[in-house]
């Protein structure tokens, strides 16, 4: 099994089947899929009908890929992919050079390559996981806080717990 692979899994896991308003399947909302399949030129149906090969390839190009995680080590590649699915790559990349200390331009390349080579990479994972807990949910209005709040450090500590184990 590969690297996405496995962090897709628990991805997967932790994102659901299909949400009771069927907007969302597999974590992938409506507008996602529709972009999806426009680029790939077939007309959008509804979110309801992806297969299994879409949801992957979406989280491969979208999430996986545009953050850099086939560059980062075992766990902290879960740990940005996952910030990129909750908070789109762009968040996910910022929020880990905030913690690198190196420009924040949104976008994983040479330079934050490098200095996340230089931290330990279980270190550099909780503090990510951290400073999403912190910085991001804390910002959330309270209503959807006292829908949401609860699952989202749930999936926090679970999210810690298998980067953990994949160090």
């Amino acid at each position: 099994m590969t690297r996405f692979e496995a962090s897709l899994a628990f991805i997967l896991k932790v994102e659901g089947g299909l949400t009771p308003d069927k907007k969302t399947n597999h974590g992938i909302e409506q507008a996602t899929y529709d972009a999806f399949r426009r680029k790939n030129h077939v007309e959008p149906r509804p979110v309801e009908l992806i297969t299994a090969s879409e949801v992957s390839s979406i989280y491969l190009t979208e999430y996986w890929t545009s953050c850099a995680c086939s560059s980062l080590p075992a766990g902290l590649d879960l740990a940005v992919f996952d910030a990129a699915v909750q908070h789109g790559p762009e968040m996910a990349a910022k929020l880990l050079q905030r913690l690198l200390k190196v420009k924040e331009d949104g976008a994983i390349g040479p330079v934050t390559l490098a200095a996340v080579k230089a931290r330990p990479a279980p270190i550099l994972g909780a503090e990510l996981l951290k400073a999403r807990a912190t910085r991001i949910y804390i910002h959330i209005e309270d209503t959807k806080w006292d829908k949401n709040g609860r699952g989202w450090l749930v999936r926090l500590s679970d999210l810690n717990l298998e980067c953990l184990r994949q160090m």
